[in-house]
């Protein structure tokens, strides 16, 4: 997977109970985002240890609606969602590092922990 990162645009945390995220944009300025998609059933809360089950790209892809009764265009965006592998993770990761030191953020600490899970054999990380 062949990806060119050129603005880092958001890290965040989901409301799932620890998903972490990193937001990019690519040459043509589509929005992609980088998802670790956590495994509730799995993750251990009573050692602190979260487990993530796969890594997922989000694709924002921007259109337009165009009505067929008036002919009036709209902005449309499309999602596309893609199962990726643990090593094309860490490839993006590894392209997204270099705009990590000028990038401000609350949430600075989610591209290390996302780093240490990709690298992690268990996909885990322990969170005190």
């Amino acid at each position: 997977m062949s990806v060119e990162i050129r603005e880092l645009v958001s890290m965040d945390v989901y409301r799932d109970g620890g998903s972490l995220s990193v937001s990019y944009r690519d040459r043509e300025k589509t929005q992609h985002e980088l998802v670790f998609l956590i495994d509730n059933i799995a993750s251990d809360k009573s050692a602190e240890l979260t487990i993530y089950k796969s890594a997922v790209i989000e694709s924002f892809i921007k259109s337009e609606y165009v009505s067929p009764i008036t002919g009036l265009a709209s902005p449309k965006t499309e999602i596309e969602k893609q199962e990726i592998s643990w090593d094309v993770a860490i490839e993006i990761l590894s392209k997204i590092e270099p705009l990590v030191k000028d990038f401000k953020s609350d949430y600075m600490w989610v591209y290390q922990s996302m780093v240490t899970v990709a690298g992690s054999e268990k996909r885990a990380i322990k969170f005190s």
